[in-house]
């Protein structure tokens, strides 16, 4: 089990894509939003409880990049993945994006490779958590999200600033969530379907 991991051998993206996205999220209201869970009503406008206040949250904005970059992904990355991006941040009178948990598809869990192009801010971190009671990995799904509304019910297990134009692997079947999030926070993302990731461990030898 883990909660992410760098993957340093996944090629960087084009610089053009880069600049696609970051433009796109500036006008992301021009967009269909193609992130999933992100449509719900009651996921979309969700109430936060932290420190005693009630607060909204931000949510995920999905940006179709169009055939180019599903080309460059099929070329570089996978071919099999279910969708595939940019995300973009969004709310209003908050910087925090609420904890919660992708869904799974298929009744398979749902992993991510996720590349940050734009932090939100230079104090942007992501936590993930486990909520009292409850398993670390969850099984949400489109009618059913998971996710917590009251930080009381949710113990921290790790904190990460992102490294900036690398890929990383994501487990988003973990409640996981962003602080401090001031601006538009935009990353792509790759997100597949395989309960059976195997990760490798090499020694350098010098």
């Amino acid at each position: 089990m883990f909660t992410w991991l760098p993957q340093p051998q996944i090629p960087n993206p084009p610089q053009r894509f880069i600049d696609q996205a970051l433009r796109a999220a500036t006008n992301y209201g021009d967009f269909q939003n193609t992130a999933l869970n992100q449509l719900d009503p009651k996921y979309k406008n969700r109430k936060l409880i932290k420190d005693g206040q009630r607060t909204n949250s931000r949510m995920q904005y999905g940006i179709d990049l169009g055939k180019d970059w599903q080309d460059w992904v099929c070329n570089n990355i996978m071919d099999d993945y279910i969708s595939t991006g940019a995300r973009v941040s969004v709310g209003e009178n908050t910087t925090t994006h609420g904890a919660h948990c992708d869904s799974w598809i298929e009744g398979k869990p749902c992993y991510k490779l996720y590349f940050l192009v734009d932090r939100g801010g230079d104090r942007a971190v992501t936590c993930f958590f486990r909520q009292k009671g409850q398993p670390l990995e969850r099984q949400g799904t489109l009618e059913n999200i998971v996710y917590v509304d009251d930080y009381d019910q949710l113990d921290v297990i790790d904190e990460v600033r992102f490294p900036m134009q690398q890929w990383i692997l994501f487990n988003p079947n973990i409640l996981h969530g962003v602080e401090n999030v001031t601006s538009a926070r935009t990353n792509l993302v790759v997100i597949f379907n395989d309960a059976s990731i195997k990760v490798l461990f090499q020694r350098s030898i010098k």
